[in-house]
């Protein structure tokens, strides 16, 4: 099976989705992931028995699964999405939340950032 645009708009779609019930509910989100298998979008997250989670340690251990999966072709597509805290402006040392949406077809990462703020206790993307 060819994978489509539709495919891919699919999943971040659904990245989207699910960090904004995360950031509705508790106002951030750890580490998450998204594999596209077998026509379906299939939930991804890693757990460890530690108290207080290794954000870097989480998104390593995900892509490196999601790496060897891909290269395996036992997935067409990959997502993973992490919340960040970016400068808006390099003259400015103010910083906003974001999402950082990293993508991949087994051809590489493509990684972009998606501000977002709690208004009136909601998430709103790209304020």
């Amino acid at each position: 099976m060819e994978i489509t645009e539709d495919n891919i708009l699919e999943v971040k779609q659904n990245i989207f989705f699910q960090a904004e019930v995360f950031i509705n509910d508790i106002g951030e989100f750890a580490p998450f992931g998204l594999i596209y298998k077998s026509d379906k979008i299939i939930p991804l997250g890693y757990y460890t028995n530690e108290e207080i989670m290794n954000g870097s340690e989480t998104i390593e251990n995900m892509k490196k699964y999601m790496e060897d999966s891909l290269k395996k072709a036992e997935i067409k597509i990959a997502a993973l999405a992490y919340d960040i805290y970016m400068e808006l402006h390099s003259t400015s040392n103010k910083k906003t939340s974001a999402l950082c949406l990293e993508l991949s077809t087994g051809k590489g990462w493509e990684t972009n950032y998606y501000v977002y703020k709690i208004i009136r206790g909601k998430c709103e993307w790209g304020v």
